[in-house]
């Protein structure tokens, strides 16, 4: 159960669906604001610089992420401010953006116990160059509306997904299959969808398709092609992290 100032239809919807990419993308929300945006509010109260603009504008991105709308909100209503060239930020509005952090970080809280952070979360993050051949970075980023950290940390959470559960997914396509299979398969869609993994999103697609047609055959070169995909990913994470 999502904590009550979270949309989750909306924060499933910025993940096609994923379910564990979204209870994944909350908990790294919850850190965030904790350990970067807790402090936020203050740091409006006095004189501010760029650094404070643009952590305003990467909470919009991030709460609208995970459907934190009232967070988003508040912090649309500070980031429309503060672009008009008004320096002055009424108490009203960093009030509201106060509240709307605290209750957020107390009612999800419990929520995340029970969630563990991907292995990537407090890496440096993965070369830009190295995963360019399987990763639309700039797909991805339009997936948390530009807010790097947040896409690093959804990477970190999409290669612990291949390592633990995806990358076997192939073999099982390949033997009798069942009602599982089928969600993986439209999970992993979705899930490369989120990241920019066009290839893997692709080959997916068509797996998912053919599932959905009813015919219980797949093809080898569509099974193959999901393999290659999905290794090579593996293998440009790895070597980028």
């Amino acid at each position: 159960m999502v904590p009550r100032d979270f949309d989750r239809e909306a924060g499933l919807a910025c993940v096609d669906g994923d379910e564990t990419l979204y209870e994944s993308v909350l908990a790294i929300f919850h850190q965030q604001l904790r350990d970067h945006f807790a402090s936020l509010p203050d740091s409006l109260r006095g004189p501010y610089d760029e650094v404070v603009v643009r952590q305003v504008h990467s909470l919009k991105g991030s709460a609208g992420s995970v459907g934190a709308n009232r967070i988003e909100a508040s912090a649309a209503a500070i980031d429309r401010r503060l672009k008009s060239g008004d320096g002055d930020i009424d108490e009203a509005l960093i009030g509201k953006l106060a509240v709307a952090l605290q209750s957020a970080i107390n009612h999800s809280v419990g929520h995340i116990n029970g969630i563990e952070l991907p292995f990537g979360i407090n890496a440096k993050g993965y070369s830009k160059r190295v995963i360019a051949r399987d990763f639309d970075r700039e797909a991805g980023l339009d997936c948390v509306d530009g807010d790097e950290a947040l896409y690093e940390s959804v990477l970190a959470v999409f290669h612990q997904q291949l390592m633990d559960d995806l990358v076997s997914l192939p073999d099982s396509l390949r033997k009798p299959r069942d009602n599982a299979v089928m969600r993986q398969v439209h999970s992993l869609k979705g899930s490369a969808l989120s990241v920019g993994a066009k290839r893997i999103e692709v080959s997916a697609a068509a797996v998912d398709r053919r599932l959905k047609s009813g015919d219980g055959h797949i093809d080898e070169a569509l099974i193959g092609e999901l393999a290659a995909a999905l290794q090579s990913a593996i293998n440009s994470l790895e070597s980028s992290h």
